[in-house]
């Protein structure tokens, strides 16, 4: 269950005042387990019961916080208990890759933790510089420590839950390895193509680079779905290594890449999970617009189709 709060708040102009500041659009989205009994505990590493789990931290949802929304009913069975919830930083669903692989992650193994969106502005430093050392996104907060890059960010779950890579030794050797090719590389994917989920493209020109590029995740895409049997990259389950490429799913559907059998059907088992379809819907309904991706998607193709929220 999942409940959007939408807050509009100014950060100081230069001269400090409000009254000359620039309004931030920031939304939290608090995504709390199914009721205790109908759901198994979250996949923490240990014997712990959910009831435990959700104990762990110290984040107390004040019921004025919650009581306008339609699931209140529910909500009250929570209302002054510590709940467990990391809070994830996150930008524009629209635009933003890197936030994606956490969130996915976060979504697909039922870890609960508190969305936190923040709007693109021209000049992010203000605003990113209260939650993020590197004024950028993602970010995990989890109590007082801090965690940034995505990378980082899935280390520090796998640390703390089970599922985050392979169980087995050889899958999770390839995981790791792919993933981390992916934070890495492909360069001239991420710069020709970046991430624009609401809309189709019809790209200007296919250059080699870009061609390398996607052949190389085909090979690689195709080596896990081989060597461990699918439907997933490295095996029967979802992990770490397919969130890592989910932004590249959505890429090739704005784009019209094309990739092999094997891997254009891998990508398609990914647009169907609920975490990318929740999260594609959510991009659809974003009303705003950062320009500086625009622009980058202008210089890269014409748009054929439009399919957001104008």
């Amino acid at each position: 269950m999942s409940m959007v709060l939408s807050l509009l708040h100014k950060n100081p102009g230069e001269d400090g005042s409000l009254a000359n500041g620039q309004s931030v659009l920031h939304q939290i989205t608090i995504t709390l387990p199914q009721p205790l009994l109908q759901r198994p505990s979250p996949r923490a590493k240990g014997n712990h019961s959910t009831n435990a789990e959700l104990n762990r931290f110290s984040q107390i949802y004040p019921e004025s916080t919650l009581e306008h929304m339609p699931e209140a009913a529910y909500c009250n069975h929570f209302i002054s208990k510590e709940v467990f919830v990391y809070q994830l930083y996150i930008a524009n669903k629209n635009y933003s890759s890197w936030s994606l692989r956490p969130w996915l992650l976060l979504t697909e193994l039922n870890i609960p933790f508190t969305e936190q969106l923040q709007q693109f502005l021209p000049d992010n430093f203000a605003n990113f510089s209260r939650f993020s050392p590197t004024a950028k996104v993602p970010c995990l907060h989890d109590g007082e420590t801090v965690v940034w890059e995505s990378l980082a960010i899935v280390e520090y779950l796998a640390e703390r839950h089970e599922g985050v890579w392979p169980a087995d030794a050889k899958a999770r050797n390839y995981a790791r390895c792919a993933a981390s090719e992916m934070h890495a590389g492909f360069s001239a994917l991420r710069n020709i193509c970046g991430m624009n989920c609401g809309v189709r493209v019809k790209l200007h020109q296919y250059p080699a680079a870009l061609a390398k590029d996607v052949q190389r995740i085909d090979a690689l895409w195709q080596q896990g779905l081989t060597e461990f049997g699918g439907p997933f990259l490295a095996g029967n389950n979802f992990s770490a290594v397919d969130a890592f490429f989910a932004p590249v799913v959505f890429r090739i559907q704005s784009y019209g890449l094309e990739l092999s059998a094997p891997a254009m059907a891998y990508a398609k088992r990914i647009l169907a999970l609920p975490g990318m379809q929740s999260w594609y819907q959510a991009a659809l309904n974003e009303s705003w617009r950062d320009e500086g991706h625009e622009d980058e998607m202008r210089a890269s193709g014409i748009v054929v189709s439009d399919l957001r929220l104008s």
